[in-house]
């Protein structure tokens, strides 16, 4: 059950966070060009 609720506090601070993709952020766009070239 902890973990269930673990899993669940994840999924919510990750879509309260846009920190963790942050697609908006020139670093990791290169980054992510470089990975795809």
């Amino acid at each position: 059950a902890d973990i269930r609720s673990n899993r669940r506090s994840r999924a919510v601070s990750y879509v309260q966070q846009p920190d963790e993709p942050a697609p908006q952020v020139p670093g990791a766009d290169d980054r992510n060009s470089d990975q795809n070239d």
